[in-house]
């Protein structure tokens, strides 16, 4: 599993929203969607309940093993 860090407001919609650490590394591996966007690229996979879930990573640093989060929202 790739290594993550969480930024604040990452942290904060995932209380906010029940979002789990779980759901996040769920998306990661099991994504059905990768899009590249403004600042970064955006998943969509099942979290660990089967519900769709977006989650926002910021670009990667070059030479960096540590992928960002910067936000998660669950499709509506």
């Amino acid at each position: 599993m790739m290594r993550l860090r969480y930024t604040h407001h990452a942290r904060s919609r995932m209380r906010e929203r029940g979002v789990t650490e779980a759901d996040v590394e769920r998306v990661l591996t099991e994504y059905v969607e990768s899009v590249d966007g403004r600042g970064g690229r955006r998943y969509k996979g099942p979290g660990t309940d089967g519900r769709m879930l977006k989650v926002w990573l910021v670009p990667k640093g070059s030479g960096s093993s540590v992928e960002v989060v910067k936000s998660v929202a669950w499709e509506v």
